[in-house]
């Protein structure tokens, strides 16, 4: 039996209405109960003045305190909270195997994904964390992703999305020792904050030195804290700037995507390449700053809105704990934008502000595990269902009935077994190779 390591996942449950149960794992389908309650429950209430109530067995039939399909994350909390130097440690959790799982008899091999220059180092201990009751470890969690990305991913997919691994974020959010945040004693707040984003960014300023974040769709980043795996997905980063999120909701407009003045053109563009999803941001010697970047996601826009794509920027947070603590989390991804922008955008490009009128964070209500284990498995098939059932409308309505179908008892409750069978293919495959 693994040591779970209980105390923060188990709070999380119990305080949301959840029994939690050490051996009901998502990994096998023999328990019908855990299996069948992880995957039909509804999305959690996450209004910070609701009690919470058990999941219910229909995800279709909300009650009321559910109203709110998709929850905006406060913006009044400090992130200092959730990510100072003397918080739960980002990593996570070590377990015991109950059992060797060897794969071609040598005890590890390394995965080459197609198309990627580097590759991941399976062994039997890390197969072996995706035996019923144990928690996934970050070798598991990077493969997997990238096998989704390099392997299940179409090549528009692959081009529009950034992966980053298990280790990113932990990096990001911590503060190295010796690093001084505060530029002086009478510093306002604005000069704080600008002083800690510039050191975050710096923990992690070369991991994106030959990508464009701001060129994506999506970017995902997997997150781990107090032995809890989450997911943080960017989407449309681009478009910051192009939405006032105020005054969608000054105008009750919560389920539209309406434009700012500058941009209210955009569906009167003449598009018509097949191929615009792919195309490159092209700078012209007569381009002003900024005029490359606006041609480039008018464009963008367009084309997307011809597929009948209602693209909004944002930033998701899923959880399969339904907690109220990733405000930090939101600011902590967000303030990294704002940092990576004014490093490699903002001299060609000209200003660009992140903040929750240009880019909200969301905490989508998706099913949740009923256990201390699976937060892994959920994340990853989180993963998985955005991209083989993409979201077209970012919208309050659409988000809570295409979530509700993502989950099928029968594939999350085999999820763990099918990885693991998966590992065991590519490892006779490369073996086949030598």
């Amino acid at each position: 039996m693994p040591d779970l390591k209980p105390s923060v996942a188990q709070n999380l449950l119990v305080a949301n209405g959840v029994r939690p149960s050490r051996g009901n794992s998502a990994d096998t389908s023999s328990h019908d109960s855990g299996a069948s309650e992880t995957s039909t429950s509804p999305f959690e209430p996450h209004s910070e003045n609701t009690n919470h109530t058990p999941p219910s067995s229909d995800c279709h039939q909300p009650s009321a305190v559910d109203s709110d399909n998709l929850v905006i994350l406060s913006d009044d909390e400090s992130d200092e909270k959730s990510s100072s130097p003397g918080s739960p440690s980002n990593t996570p959790a070590d377990s015991e195997p109950n059992g060797s799982l060897s794969n071609s008899g040598k005890g590890s091999f390394v995965y080459h994904p197609p198309g990627s220059k580097d590759g991941i180092r399976l062994t039997d201990a890390d197969v072996a964390c995706l035996l019923p009751n144990c928690f996934l470890n970050d070798t598991i969690i990077n493969f997997y992703l990238k096998y989704l990305f390099y392997e299940q991913l179409t090549t528009f997919q692959r081009h529009a999305t950034h992966l980053f691994n298990c280790f990113f974020y932990s990096r990001l959010s911590s503060i190295p020792s010796g690093s001084t945040v505060s530029v002086s004693a009478g510093a306002s707040d604005s000069q704080q904050a600008e002083s800690l984003r510039k050191v975050r960014h710096a923990n992690v300023a070369n991991w994106t030195r030959r990508v464009d974040l701001f060129s994506k769709d999506y970017i995902i980043i997997p997150i781990n804290e107090s032995s809890h795996w989450f997911l943080g997905l960017v989407c449309y980063p681009w478009m910051t700037g192009m939405v006032s999120y105020t005054q969608l909701y000054e105008n009750f407009a919560f389920d539209l995507c309406q434009l700012t003045p500058k941009f209210v053109d955009v569906d009167q563009l003449p598009v018509s390449s097949a191929d615009i999803g792919l195309e490159e941001l092209k700078v012209f010697p007569s381009d002003k700053k900024g005029d490359a970047f606006d041609r480039w996601r008018r464009r963008r826009l367009a084309w997307l809105r011809r597929r009948g794509i209602n693209a909004m920027p944002c930033i998701l947070l899923f959880d399969s704990i339904p907690s109220h603590s990733r405000v930090g989390n939101l600011h902590i991804i967000r303030n990294y934008l704002q940092a990576e922008w004014d490093a490699r955008r903002s001299e060609r490009d000209g200003v660009l502000t992140f903040n929750k009128d240009t880019i909200r964070g969301f905490s989508p209500k998706v099913p949740a595990q009923s256990n201390l284990v699976d937060c892994g498995i959920f994340l990853l098939h989180y993963v998985e269902m955005f991209f083989k059932k993409p979201v077209k409308s970012y919208t309050k309505v659409y988000f809570q009935n295409e979530m509700c179908s993502w989950f099928e008892s029968e594939m999350l409750g085999q999820k763990r077994s099918v990885i693991s069978k998966l590992i065991e293919q590519i490892s006779r495959r490369t073996s086949a190779r030598h």
